[in-house]
């Protein structure tokens, strides 16, 4: 419970600062709701494949998914580190989602959900990641760099 309020607190601290004021604000983008309901359907059908329930989609989790591929497009940056250092457990937890497991696929580059899910599948880690039956819920995050350049978060995770 410590971590989770001192996580929070880093959160609130970071979007007081001046630096985070600085940072231009990140905004699901346009057509946002039809990207997740065609990412929930190409993951259903990757996970019945292989004999998994389906995940099912948790805004918490995309807030926190949204904010690192903000972080990452602003910064032009792929890395699972994101603001202030931040890890994929303080991210989610910051959201508000108390977890009992979770896991965390980032990329760069790719136009659409199937591209980046095709790419991560033939990932052994991040396949690892989307098949994992004990996880249940998902997140996703995608934002645009200035350059154009697409980066893709998805955070999957089971509630405690």
């Amino acid at each position: 419970m410590r971590h989770a309020a001192l996580a929070a607190l880093v959160g609130l601290l970071l979007t007081l600062s001046p630096v985070a004021h600085a940072q231009p604000a990140c905004t699901y983008p346009a057509g946002f709701d039809a990207l997740t309901e065609t990412m929930t359907a190409e993951l259903r059908t990757i996970r019945t494949s292989a004999g998994l329930p389906a995940l099912r989609h948790e805004p918490r989790l995309s807030r926190a998914a949204m904010s690192h591929a903000c972080w990452m497009a602003r910064t032009d940056t792929l890395s699972h580190r994101g603001a202030g250092r931040s890890r994929m457990t303080n991210r989610i937890e910051s959201a508000g989602y108390a977890y009992s497991g979770a896991a965390e696929n980032i990329a760069q580059g790719y136009d659409t959900t199937g591209e980046v899910l095709t790419a991560w599948m033939r990932s052994s880690g991040h396949r690892r990641n989307l098949l994992n039956q004990k996880l249940n819920e998902y997140g996703l995050g995608y934002a645009v760099a200035p350059n154009g350049r697409p980066y893709w978060v998805i955070v999957m995770a089971r509630p405690r």
